[in-house]
């Protein structure tokens, strides 16, 4: 009987940890990226991933009309961060996976707006976008 009472309240205590961990962590994936927000200029079709656990901003260029990834841009990015400072950042191309992404990696430890003023030249056109994501 005594061993039953100590095996049932180790099971109970293991899944009070694990509750506890699993609300702690706020019950989100936190290493998903952000769906992305994604905007058109000049044929040029821009999707931002953020993951700030991995503390990585992702940029996704393809050819608005053919979907073809853009795999060969400069690709620069001027950060507002939540608390006014300025980061300039140039974002490096690379494929991961069956991905190929403009990246670079930003400290988001800081709750907040992030503005990204980013500015890419490829195939003979200069275009500039802004993007906004909330990191709470």
């Amino acid at each position: 009987m005594f061993k039953i009472m100590r095996v049932s309240f180790t099971a109970i205590c293991v899944m009070f940890i694990l509750i506890v961990g699993a609300l702690s962590s706020g019950g989100e994936m936190r290493d998903v990226p952000s769906a992305g927000e994604t905007k058109i200029e000049k044929g040029i079709k821009a999707t931002l991933k953020v993951t700030p656990s991995k503390n990585m901003v992702d940029l996704i260029l393809e050819d608005a009309k053919t979907g073809k990834a853009i795999t060969k841009a400069d690709v620069n990015a001027k950060v507002q961060m939540p608390d006014g400072s300025l980061i300039k950042k140039k974002l490096t191309g690379m494929k991961m996976e069956e991905m190929f992404s403009f990246m670079n990696s930003l400290d988001m430890h800081l709750k907040g707006t992030y503005s990204f003023d980013v500015f890419i030249k490829t195939g003979g056109k200069d275009v500039q976008l802004n993007f906004q994501n909330d990191v709470k």
